[in-house]
């Protein structure tokens, strides 16, 4: 059918998305207060909120 299996965009999914915002002030700062220290890279953010997700 040439449809999307789910009712969304990769737009909308930028805006929601915690592992699509990794680069983001408010996405960083949990991360941070998740574990404690400081986050260099965007990729550490993204396994930190993995990492989150797991045990939520």
């Amino acid at each position: 059918r040439n449809q999307p299996t789910l009712p969304t965009t990769i737009a909308h999914e930028k805006r929601v998305n915690p592992f699509m915002r990794c680069d983001q002030t408010p996405v960083i700062a949990a991360a941070r207060a998740q574990i404690g220290q400081d986050l260099k890279s965007p990729a550490e953010v993204l396994a930190v909120v993995r990492a989150w997700k797991d045990r939520f």
